[in-house]
């Protein structure tokens, strides 16, 4: 994951060469777990679904038309436990990475897809019953891929994306944990 962190900011001081513009993105919004990290033993969800987060910076390729961008990223789920028979927290899936991006047309109004890459961290929180800890909170690594398509309005943003479910090694045991995303957000563009 260094290396992967490493080439990123390589390429965004390379880029900044070729750059004519740069784009600081940011959307909220609600996201649905998906694979077996959020099930309980009897088939039980842990969790329906909570709050996500993502957060860019992105430079702009002046050779076609500031379309194609690159740089780096920040995505959370904060996914709310279900209180049903068990006591259950917040569960956590974030990626640490790098962005591709691109948008189809030089208009305000176009539609854009981007995929991004990087280090994974899923936390599974504390589960009790009747007050008896039943499973401690722990949290693991993995790679992270999230593919996203939107439109762009101006500096609206509007989009759907899939936080491809990785599988995390805790206590050795595998869980599969991703989250489909729709976010309403912003993007503001300078002119270097």
């Amino acid at each position: 994951m260094k290396k992967l962190f490493l080439f990123a900011t390589v390429l965004m001081f390379t880029s900044g060469i070729f750059a004519q513009q740069l784009s600081v993105g940011g959307q909220l919004g609600w996201g649905t777990p998906q694979g077996k990290a959020f099930e309980f033993s009897a088939g039980e969800k842990g969790t329906n679904g909570g709050l996500t987060l993502d957060l860019d910076a992105l430079y702009h390729f002046g050779q076609l038309n500031n379309k194609l961008g690159a740089g780096i990223t920040y995505n959370t789920s904060l996914l709310f436990g279900i209180n049903g028979g068990f006591d259950v927290g917040l569960y956590s899936l974030e990626l640490y990475g790098v962005k591709g991006y691109y948008k189809f047309f030089c208009s305000s109004i176009t539609p854009y897809v981007s995929l991004s890459a990087g280090l994974s961290r899923f936390s599974l929180p504390e589960i009790t019953v009747n007050g008896n800890v039943v499973q401690e909170a722990k949290g693991t690594s993995s790679f992270g891929l999230r593919p996203e398509v939107g439109v762009q309005l101006g500096s609206f943003i509007i989009s759907a994306a899939y936080f491809v479910p990785a599988d995390y090694k805790i206590d050795g045991a595998t869980y599969s944990a991703g989250v489909f995303q729709v976010s309403l957000g912003f993007r503001k563009t300078f002119d270097l």
